[in-house]
């Protein structure tokens, strides 16, 4: 089956040979940096920017944001949608999945990720490379769990939370809306909404912004 791709970065390299593996067809990249135009991503012509995607909604149906940056890509996930895309999931065969998880649309989840039983992921999520997400979790729209990093059973990330490399947070905590957690920070207590934590254990260092 044939999608668009919105998005030519690093990250959409790895997303790019996911899809492939899945067996979707990448009819085109769409990419609002202007520099791209005319030219190609890995083999993949790039057709344009965001003022294009609506004609091309006239030959695709389905469409993926292969955009690392969580605020930009749940802003471009919308607008896909608003168009009448049916945004694509894309799950690494050799990533490990309990038959009990629910999987957003758009939804990335990357090589030699586990993700166990009644774990719930949100849309536009990124499960990244070796990342672990336990039993009966719950990751809102736009979460990034980055390489590396574990979560406990019973977690609560909230919307475009992101889980920084190799970090780990113990069962059943919430990591509030908009955190930012640094790599290799162990998380033992509740992180609040829009707060940025690093350290063993990890400690506010940035409180939210007004």
């Amino acid at each position: 089956m044939k999608l668009l791709m919105f998005g030519a970065s690093g990250h959409a390299k790895v997303v790019l040979d996911i899809l492939s593996l899945c067996g979707w067809e990448v009819l085109g990249v769409i990419d609002d940096n202007p520099a791209l135009r005319g030219s190609s991503f890995l083999g993949i012509p790039i057709l344009g920017d965001s003022t294009r995607v609506a004609e091309l909604r006239e030959t695709v149906s389905h469409a993926i944001v292969s955009i690392g940056d969580n605020a930009v890509r749940v802003e471009k996930a919308a607008f896909l949608r608003s168009l009448g895309f049916e945004l694509a999931t894309a799950v690494h065969p050799r990533a490990v999945v309990s038959s009990g998880v629910v999987v957003g649309p758009g939804t990335v989840i990357m090589a030699g990720a586990v993700v166990n039983a009644d774990t719930v992921i949100g849309s536009s999520v990124i499960v990244n490379t070796g990342a672990t997400v336990d039993h009966d979790c719950e990751l809102g729209e736009g979460v990034h769990v980055a390489p590396g990093a574990h979560l406990a059973g019973g977690v609560r990330v909230g919307p475009l939370a992101r889980i920084g490399i190799g970090a780990s947070v113990i069962e059943n905590r919430t990591i509030g809306a908009r955190a930012g957690i640094g790599a290799g920070a162990a998380v033992v207590d509740d992180v609040p909404e829009g707060a940025l934590v690093a350290g063993v254990p990890a400690r506010v260092i940035e409180p939210a912004r007004k």
